[in-house]
């Protein structure tokens, strides 16, 4: 495989050198940018702010900036060690601080990563310029060469537009790629930077101003709360015992409400159960029960009703 390649090279003709020396220099960029994005200027920027934010909360700035220098390449940390350093200060100059070594590490992290897609699109051009070499030789093969000199001319004119149009592939394709791997770990960095530094700001604003602990508390429907007693089982059926104001009685039939009638019936039931009162004594056609006529009538069954003992005829 190694030798074929030697040979397309030589055959390939002088564009070849051209399509090398591009693929050289986007492979440098490719591997060193690769290598910063992924080693130096990156870590695991969730686990960092985790223990930023239980610093700042616990007031120990000191210990967040030694925590911040010790990851001198990353970009997360510069960023919040540029707001940490100005704790103290008010709002505006916390956010001042990290919005300038935000942009000052923007650059470098995409720093030279937009030359790969360009040297991917000029090594595809200079295979094209090759190819179209190529085809020219061939023409003029045909068109001047002697008898015998023709098919030569011919297949070494073919030979460097084929060679050079895939030395020009050979070279973008894995320029391109390495080029979108690149950026998108730049993307990621940048993000966690954005996102992160706000964050840092809106920590130290708080602290400041001394609300870090609010977020700790349970809000007016925090659902950890526990549920009274009385409601633990949720809502109550309707007609259950205890559910309305005025139960007092349970019964098989369910709660018996003490309403006006039912109380004058239970007195007047107690009074004939008793028997007159010493002393007294009624009239005749005088009704001894004073509960009402149309009372009785829904409270006693139909013809146990109560009537006053009516008064004999004298003969």
């Amino acid at each position: 495989m190694f030798d074929r390649m030697i040979e397309m090279f030589q055959d390939g003709g002088t564009f070849m050198y051209p399509i090398l020396l591009v693929f050289v220099f986007a492979m440098a960029i490719a591997f060193e940018r690769l290598f910063y994005v992924t080693f130096r200027a990156n870590l695991n920027a969730t686990a960092f702010m985790a223990q930023i934010q239980k610093l700042i909360m616990a007031n120990n700035i000191d210990r967040a900036i030694k925590l911040c220098n010790a990851e001198p390449h990353a970009a997360l940390p510069r960023v919040v060690k540029a707001g940490l350093t100005r704790a103290n200060l008010a709002e505006k100059d916390i956010e001042n601080a990290v919005d300038e070594a935000t942009l000052e590490v923007g650059p470098m992290i995409s720093k030279r990563t937009g030359y790969l897609g360009m040297l991917a699109n000029v090594a595809t051009l200079i295979g094209l310029l090759g190819t179209i070499w190529g085809l020219v030789m061939a023409f003029e093969a045909v068109a001047k060469a002697s008898a015998e000199m023709k098919q030569t001319l011919l297949a070494q004119g073919i030979s460097v537009a084929m060679y050079t149009t895939a030395g020009g592939l050979m070279a973008a394709i894995p320029t391109m790629v390495l080029h979108s791997i690149v950026q998108n770990q730049s993307n990621r960095i940048l993000d966690d930077v954005d996102q992160y530094g706000l964050k840092t700001v809106n920590l130290l604003t708080a602290r400041r101003r001394g609300t870090l602990d609010q977020s700790k508390r349970p809000s007016r429907r925090d659902p950890r709360r526990r549920r009274s007693p009385l409601n633990r089982g949720g809502a109550r059926r309707r007609g259950a015992p205890g559910n309305h104001p005025r139960a007092s009685v349970v019964g098989p039939q369910g709660p018996h409400l003490p309403t006006s009638r039912s109380r004058a019936h239970a007195q007047a039931s107690h009074r004939r159960r008793r028997g007159p009162e010493p002393g007294s004594h009624h009239e005749p056609g005088d009704d001894p029960d004073p509960l009402p006529a149309h009372v009785r009538a829904v409270r006693e069954p139909r013809g146990h009703r109560l009537h006053a003992p009516r008064p004999s005829r004298s003969k």
